[in-house]
This record gives structure tokens, sequence and C-alpha cells, in this order.
């Protein structure tokens, strides 16, 4: 018998329930999926972090990083959470990860529809305070300006692939800098991870990432 290889069933989490929600401000449909931990009827009383995860529509990538939480759960590795993956196709991943101020761009507009519409549309998931944004590249790049945007609203954020303010982008460095002192002033810990091939892969992303490690090691 064959087994597609995307219809595992995962130990700690429901699988994926797909859904799709308008956005004016983006004129667009998001397409995304919601998984809910199995411990949630049993535990009415428990509020979960959320995780965001981008880029569903790569589904060796999203699969594989759903099996890295699912794992990391199970064995105790961190909590349960209730996960949202987000699909960006096409012209969406470009245009919605880069800031309102570049010509197009609507990174400002795709952050409100994650923090403010998507929390509209699920009011009845128990969710704690806690946010982790998990993106590759561009979606990386957005992670890391949605934490300088709203550094009281996200908490962490894992990014594949950095760069250096979207490739040496000067008005996002300033921004991120400007943001540091309301993380110091949040009184709670802020987590920013990054990961990047080696030149060996042949990836873009490693001399703007080392640029960005030894930004954050000067300030």
């Amino acid at each position: 018998m064959t087994v597609p290889l995307f219809a595992q069933n995962y130990f700690r989490y429901e699988r994926p329930v797909e859904k799709f929600l308008y956005s004016e401000k983006l004129a667009d449909t998001v397409n995304y999926d919601i998984l809910l931990p199995k411990t949630l009827p049993f535990s009415p009383t428990i509020r979960y972090p959320l995780i965001i995860v981008f880029d569903k529509q790569n589904q060796i990538g999203y699969t594989h990083t759903l099996n890295t939480i699912d794992y990391l759960t199970a064995t105790s590795s961190m909590p349960d959470a209730i996960i949202i993956g987000i699909s960006l196709v096409g012209k969406q991943r470009n245009l919605w990860t880069q800031p309102n101020y570049n010509k197009n761009g609507k990174a400002d507009d795709f952050l409100q529809f994650i923090l403010t519409d998507l929390k509209n549309a699920h009011g009845n998931l128990p969710l704690n305070d806690f946010k982790l944004f998990i993106g590759h590249s561009r979606t990386a790049i957005f992670s890391s300006y949605a934490l300088t945007k709203e550094p009281e609203k996200i908490n962490a954020i894992f990014g594949a692939s950095l760069s250096y303010f979207d490739f040496d982008d000067q008005k996002q460095k300033e921004l991120f800098e400007s943001s540091l002192t309301r993380i110091k002033n949040n009184k709670r810990n802020t987590y920013y991870y990054f990961s990047v091939g080696g030149k060996e892969n042949r990836d873009k992303h490693e001399e703007p990432v080392l640029q960005l490690k030894e930004f954050l090691e000067r300030v």
C-alpha cells in the first residue's frame, strides 16, 4: 500500500484543518491551516502559545517544520501549542513580505491580518500571549520586520536563511535599532534565532546573515 508523503498523522497534534479568510487590506484571500494539540479537549483551563509557520505552499519544508514541532513537543522539549500555517503563493510571497513604505508592499497589512483578523476569526481558540513566527528567506525577513514593528506582541522568531535587514534596507535597520529600547522595556525574554546554509550549498543569504550576526554582537 502506498501512503501519501504528506498524509501522516502527528503524535501530539490533530491533523491540519484548512481555512480561507479574505482580507480587505490585502485585497486577497489567505489560505492557512490550523493544528490543535490533542491535549486541548482534556485541558479546558490551559491556554496555549501560538506558532505561526509561514510557507505552507512549500510542502516539503512545511511538513518538516511541523514534524519537528511535533517531535519536540512529544519529547517535552517544548510545550503544546496552537499552530497556524500560512500559505504565500505567487506574488503574495514578495508583496506581503515588503513593508508598506515600499511601492506595493503590504507587510504591515499582512502583519495586522495575523495579529487582528485571525484573532477575531478564531476568538474561541484558548491562546495565551506568547507568539512565535517561523519563516524562511522572504518570510524570515518578514518575521524579523514583524518583531521590529510589534515587539510587545511577538515574543520570538526563527528565521531560516534570514538576511541583513532585507539585504541592507537601511530603513529596516533603523526601525530595528529603534525597537531595541521597546524590547528591553518589555521586561520579558524576547528570542531572535536565525540560521543559514553554508557556501557549499550556494546560499546567497550566507554573507547577509553573517553581517546580521556581527551587527547584533555590536548592539
